[in-house]
């Protein structure tokens, strides 16, 4: 007959089959002759979300190492709104690099924008067009030299166009040699953003001139 004196071994049972239930409930696998250490370490590693890799133990010795990992806490962690990590696919990096290019090229710069060809000096400013078949057509009407707001991917044209300017050279026999070389035609002056106190001015200078227009 077992000493209920030894209160050491009644509350090993006690916490051996208070684990066993929570394994259970959990869905942790474990074998029948289970020690009372082995199963505590399992129950806390999936309380904790961690995978533990646990030698299960057999009648002839311990078996294989297996990794616990109870499907109770994987659906838990889902619900919490913490699933693990995990890398993109190459759809979805594919998906996130057009995307941030989209927004990049969309994103509006504030410049002052000068038009160095002389041919276009009677122009009070010019429309431009640019795009490409991933990041479809962007066009802006570009006023020269006043403060303007374009989009990124304008600015990038402005900055890329160019002009020929001729210009006259002698020769070694003393000929006249007509050369030309390609230089900017925009002269571009990025400006800061305008501050919320600087919008706020603006949209109430545009609301008074729009009505004393009319």
């Amino acid at each position: 007959m077992q000493d209920l004196s030894d209160t050491s071994t009644v509350s090993a049972e006690d916490e051996l089959a208070a684990l066993k239930s929570r394994a259970d409930l959990m869905g942790i696998p474990y074998h029948h002759k289970v020690g009372v250490e082995k199963l505590r370490e399992k129950v806390n590693a999936a309380i904790e979300g961690k995978s533990l890799d646990v030698a299960e133990e057999t009648e002839e010795g311990p078996a294989a190492t297996v990794k616990v990992a109870p499907k109770a806490v994987q659906k838990t962690r889902t619900k919490a709104g913490k699933p693990a990590a995990r890398l993109m696919t190459p759809r979805e990096h594919q998906n996130y690099v057009f995307e941030n290019r989209q927004r990049d090229a969309k994103s509006l710069v504030r410049i002052r924008c000068t038009c160095m060809n002389p041919s276009k000096k009677n122009w009070e400013g010019e429309l431009i067009s640019v795009g490409s078949a991933k990041l479809g057509t962007h066009k802006r009407f570009v006023q020269f030299g006043a403060i303007w707001h374009v989009p990124a991917i304008i600015l990038q044209e402005l900055k890329e166009r160019k002009f020929t300017v001729f210009y006259t050279v002698t020769g070694a026999r003393g000929a006249k040699i007509r050369k030309g070389r390609l230089v900017p035609e925009f002269a571009i002056e990025e400006l800061p953003q305008l501050t919320a106190q600087e919008r706020n001015e603006l949209a109430r200078k545009q609301a008074m001139a729009a009505g004393a227009e009319e």
